[in-house]
């Protein structure tokens, strides 16, 4: 249990230093992301830990970061989720969209061919290797 509750204070500290971090990018006309990727290299060892390394290794000991890092991986795959999600239905909606869908759909497919091309060239190659080796083998007898 105290476990879980290192984790909640390390989603909080994070989560706190990236809010202030963002308004603050935000006061001085910067986009808010670049107040949450600095709050990301300010909490990381970059900075952290190599000025208060004590704090660091207090906050985010390396036995947490097991499930802190599963955890951002979650939001990562949800974050691109909801990007495709949206993408999807505004990006398809528009008359402008309709216009590139068979384009879309040829260089799919002109993709799958070439995809089925290289990979019927490997397997020939292959088999052509295979039958070399053994015939090579067979002549030196």
């Amino acid at each position: 249990m105290p476990e879980l509750k290192l984790v909640f204070l390390q989603i909080l500290v994070i989560l706190l230093v990236a809010k202030i971090l963002a308004a603050v990018f935000r006061l001085i006309r910067q986009p808010e992301v670049l107040g949450e990727m600095a709050a990301g290299i300010l909490l990381g060892p970059s900075l952290l830990g190599k000025f208060a390394p004590e704090m660091m290794n207090a906050l985010f000991p390396s036995s947490s970061l097991g499930p802190l890092y599963a955890l951002s991986q979650l939001g990562l795959v949800l974050f691109m989720f909801l990007v495709g999600w949206k993408c999807g239905w505004v990006c398809c909606g528009t008359r402008r969209a309709r216009r590139f869908w068979p384009a879309w759909r040829a260089s799919r497919d002109r993709s799958s061919a070439e995809q089925s091309w290289r990979y019927g060239c490997t397997r020939i190659w292959e088999t052509a290797q295979r039958n070399f080796r053994l015939f090579s083998s067979l002549a030196r007898r």
